[in-house]
């Protein structure tokens, strides 16, 4: 699947006469003209689109400013690189209320011909300031809840039936291309307030689209979204408590609102309404309808933006193609300027893309793994799961949101690896010293659980490690999900796990299964004469398992594998020193299967645990086996270099034979709990 790329362009409005612009590392600044003689021309010019979006864009980059010239330059570098320009505007929580108000979507340059909300160059978005990261792009195949509402006494408001059966079939024509791609489930009627906030709780839906009436209640200062109640009547949805149902629902990364209202501000407060709240609370991307919008513009919207979803999940895109599409069909009307996208994702992806069933069937997909030696080797407590990244995706911030948090942080680091962690930390360590950054990832990880949590009694908390914090959490945490992937491998009934993570979700998951698990960190960095005895014959039991932290964890900050010279001296240490391995631990690495579970294998880590593990892994039994794990998402570009990988851990371990299983974690560990419980006990 080719996909675009795009050239990041910001465009930040603090004020009627101040805003900055940001692209390829430089910062223009100047002075809008959005003042009250401005603004009466845009309201002149309400009812022509072209004419307002003209004037909208005269003001907000004025002739001969830095603003325009900054614009001018990113649309050229990014033609001149063969790219497309993002453009993402924020207008600032402390900018007057009228400002973001603005139909921004029909801004309209008149020297190139685009409207910013309807073009194929630039990607448009609003970007609202909320200082929570949206998380990673989501590699497992996503997960759709459609809703409609259609309260039976719509009629004494004077509106009309939703009509559900219509909308139903609506939805499902639009939804066709996503076969495959996504999977989607509709939400029986009633549709209400409990019933929406427990499937998406208990779901792990990954998007969500709710096709409801919207009002604005004046007289309570509120929006409206018109749900249901358990009688099949109207229920008044307000914001507050609309913005309640999505209160601990990680997983979801796009709400489409298709609601008369829904996208507009409410109130004087800047982030008032029903988008902007969920904006608040979370969610990375809301589309959502900025007035009213008529059934037949809705359904051509909807259409057109989940085809292009299907193309590659990035949502900005997608929304202006579908704009883009139903302003084509309307000729002279301006619904098309309706549909507004909030988004906090810098590259617009929600979610990685698919390859469709034949695709992933021809690359090996499950069918490549050997199932029935697989579940042998499990049931006889020969088998050890390595555990990458891919375990803790929406639990903890990934390595490439960490990197991109401290690189901003720290002027003079290179625009192009922002998002490669141990280029960054490498960068951080030369700027604040030695063993920096190794102190500071734990403090930040727990400090970002607790928010992602929405852990409010902070004092509880205060000193505790990492570790600590997950061992608190633990209960609440495993409790409500039966498919994390922790709580799935807590129940094998096996006597080693290897995690390259720095967290102790393994462990915490063991105890919350009721096994003690002993735990241990590799001891790289020490001399190998002073190893302590229990550390060399560490070991472990199904009752006591050993959970080994090859690159470190935060009981000791300096064993963590962190910046390129943690990953290089580990390779050196590790490869050199059979002893770094304890003895009972490594025959089991060179008599069991292997399971490589989260790892990208585009990533240093990944590659780094490889190439370290052939060193011990050389005097193997024939017939050895090892899986591994690769999110689908990775892309057909990425297939040859797994090649080379694959290909380089047969060269070397001449005995081991590595099978591939296209799929995402949840995918596998789903299909390894059915299988080893006896709901799928054939084939290998």
């Amino acid at each position: 699947m080719s996909l675009l790329e795009y050239l990041d362009c910001e465009l930040s409005l603090t004020a009627p006469d101040q805003a900055s612009l940001t692209t390829g590392g430089r910062v223009y600044s100047g002075r809008p003209a959005l003042d009250e003689d401005a603004l009466q021309v845009l309201r002149a010019a309400a009812f022509d689109p072209l004419q307002y979006g003209t004037a909208l864009f005269s003001a907000l980059l004025p002739a001969d400013s830095d603003l325009l010239s900054g614009y001018r330059e990113a649309l050229a570098v990014a033609r001149h690189e063969d790219k497309y320009l993002r453009l993402r505007l924020r207008v600032a929580a402390t900018a007057p209320a009228v400002l973001h108000t603005l139909a921004w979507e029909l801004l309209y340059d008149p020297r190139k011909s685009i409207t910013f909300g309807s073009s194929r160059e630039v990607a448009f978005s609003r970007d609202c300031a909320v200082s929570e990261p949206p998380g990673a792009a989501v590699k497992e195949r996503p997960r759709l809840l459609v809703a409609a509402a259609d309260p039976s006494d719509l009629a004494e408001l004077g509106l009309p039936a939703m009509s559900r059966e219509e909308s139903r079939k609506a939805l499902e024509a639009a939804l066709a291309p996503l076969a495959g791609l996504m999977s989607w489930e509709l939400l029986e009627a009633p549709v209400t307030v409990a019933r929406l906030s427990d499937r998406l709780l208990g779901g792990g839906f990954h998007a969500l689209h709710l096709q409801a009436h919207g009002v604005i209640r004046p007289d309570h200062a509120s929006a409206s979204v018109l749900l249901e109640g358990d009688d099949g009547k109207i229920d008044f949805v307000d914001e507050e408590r609309f913005a309640q149902v999505f209160e601990g629902v990680r997983d979801l990364r796009l709400v489409t609102l298709i609601a008369c209202h829904g996208g507009m501000q409410s109130s004087e407060s800047p982030l008032s309404g029903l988008a902007p709240g969920l904006v608040r609370r979370g969610v990375p991307a809301v589309v959502a309808m900025r007035k009213s919008v008529s059934f037949p513009a809705a359904r051509s919207f909807c259409s057109h933006f989940y085809r292009n979803l299907a193309r590659g999940g990035v949502v900005d895109r997608a929304a202006n193609e579908a704009r883009h599409q139903l302003r084509l069909s309307q000729k002279d009307g301006d619904e098309w300027g309706t549909p507004v996208l909030f988004m906090r994702l810098r590259d617009g992806r929600l979610w990685e893309p698919q390859a469709p069933p034949s695709v992933t069937a021809g690359r090996g997909g499950s069918s490549d793994v050997p199932w029935s030696a697989l579940l042998a080797r499990i049931r006889s407590d020969n088998f050890v799961p390595f555990l990458g990244p891919g375990l803790y995706r929406g639990l903890l911030p990934s390595g490439s949101e960490i990197a991109e948090t401290w690189a901003s942080q720290y002027d003079g680091f290179p625009l192009d690896g922002r998002t490669d962690l141990p280029a960054v930390a490498q960068f951080v360590e030369t700027k604040e010293g030695s063993g920096f950054p190794q102190d500071q990832l734990p403090r930040l990880l727990a400090e970002e659980l607790l928010n992602r949590e929405q852990v409010n009694e902070r004092k509880r908390y205060e000193g505790l490690r990492l570790s600590e914090v997950i061992d608190r959490l633990a209960e609440r945490h495993f409790d409500k999900d039966a498919d994390e992937p922790h709580r799935i491998l807590a129940g094998l009934p096996i006597s080693a796990y290897v995690t390259t993570n720095f967290d102790n979700f393994m462990a915490a998951a063991l105890r919350w299964k009721g096994r003690k698990p002993a735990v241990e960190h590799c001891r790289w960095r020490e001399d190998v004469s002073t190893l302590p005895a229990d550390y060399e014959s560490a070991a472990g039991t199904p009752q006591e398992p050993l959970v080994f932290h090859m690159y470190g964890n935060d009981e000791d900050p300096t064993s963590l594998v962190l910046t390129e010279d943690d990953h290089l001296d580990f390779l050196r240490a590790i490869s050199a020193e059979p002893r770094y391995l304890p003895v009972h631990f490594k025959r089991r690495l060179t008599e069991g299967m292997l399971l490589f579970l989260g790892y990208d294998v585009r990533r240093l880590d990944c590659r780094v645990l490889l190439r370290g593990l052939v060193a011990h892994l050389r005097d193997l039994r024939r017939g050895r086996i090892a899986v591994l794990q690769i999110d689908p998402g990775a892309g057909e570009e990425d297939a040859p270099r797994t090649g080379e990988l694959r290909a380089y851990m047969e060269g070397c371990c001449q005995e081991l034979q590595i099978k591939v299983y296209w799929g995402s974690v949840r995918d596998f560990l789903r299909e390894l709990r059915d299988r080893l419980e006896g709901t799928s006990h054939g084939g290998g």
